[in-house]
């Protein structure tokens, strides 16, 4: 394919002349994607989202909406902003993940070591990134530095969290998600700060037979000074570690049992959404209503 019109490399800044799947295609070869597919065909419903608009009186409320329309099946997902040397070379090398996601969805049996949960961890953090270029902008979390600073080090850049859990929860057969977030800190005019301040955390959730990584991602721009903000963090991460999960990034633990707990649906939910709900749990800045007809 030809590079569109003035769009480069999302990685080097080359131009932008291939096309990567955000989803791997070789996990179409797993009994969940592969199943999925069959049964569900090549589209599934848009994500909900909830982000904050003003309405008529200057109030900041929020809304949760479809964004969006149908979305292509993950197996079909691609996004365009990379190159052929990229995608053909490093990326490409970062799939020998493929070995060590199989032997965990195999159940009991022997783990990872750190090197290959360090390994994990940042195959896992390039595809939340891949899977934030899909995304609608509004939406977006990482920031050009982001990719800058992967593409330099080969790790995840800044304040990332990952983990890892088998769960039986059907959401675990195969699944993509991300949810963008933004921390108002105590004390400021909530309309203001999110007209002049971008998304400040998020989450993000793959799973495919069984093997279950979640992301929780705080910017650059995360008012950590805030005490507030300090007591979210740590609040997310002892919830992760309460349901089980294990840390792959930047504490790699040591996985030599596998699996140390099965997460039930109930509690893949809960890591899920651990970070939104410690944020609805703050002080409320936003006025939340029902979403406009």
């Amino acid at each position: 394919m030809e590079a569109s019109e003035g769009r480069k490399c999302v990685w080097c800044g080359s131009p932008a002349n291939s096309k990567e799947h955000v989803y791997p295609q070789w996990l179409r070869k797993f009994i969940g994607p592969s199943s999925y597919i069959a049964k569900h065909g090549g589209y599934q419903a848009a994500t909900p989202r909830l982000i904050a608009r003003t309405d008529p009186d200057g109030h900041l409320v929020e809304y949760e909406v479809a964004r969006g329309r149908q979305t292509p099946n993950l197996h079909e997902v691609q996004v365009k902003q990379v190159c052929k040397n990229c995608n053909n070379q490093w990326m490409s090398q970062l799939e020998s993940v493929e070995s060590l996601i199989r032997r965990l969805t195999l159940g009991p049996g022997a783990g990872l070591s750190d090197d290959e949960g360090q390994t994990l961890a940042i195959w896992a953090h390039k595809t939340f990134l891949m899977y934030d270029l899909w995304e609608e902008a509004p939406d977006r979390r990482y920031r050009e530095a982001d990719y800058e600073s992967f593409y330099s080090d080969r790790k995840p850049y800044g304040d990332v969290q990952l983990y890892l859990a088998a769960s039986h929860s059907p959401h675990a057969n195969f699944a993509m998600w991300s949810d963008s977030c933004r921390f108002i800190p105590a004390g400021v005019d909530p309309e203001l700060y999110v007209a002049e301040h971008e998304i400040n955390c998020g989450s993000s959730y793959f799973a495919v037979d069984g093997v279950v990584i979640v992301e929780y991602w705080f910017s650059s721009g995360f008012p950590s000074e805030d005490p507030t903000g300090r007591k979210l963090k740590k609040a997310a991460h002892r919830k992760m570690k309460r349901l089980g999960m294990q840390q792959l990034w930047p504490d790699t633990e040591v996985l030599s049992r596998w699996p140390k707990r099965v997460l039930n649906d109930k509690q893949t939910e809960a890591a899920r959404l651990s970070l939104f709900n410690a944020l609805g749990r703050l002080p409320v800045h936003a006025r939340r209503i029902p979403p406009p007809d």
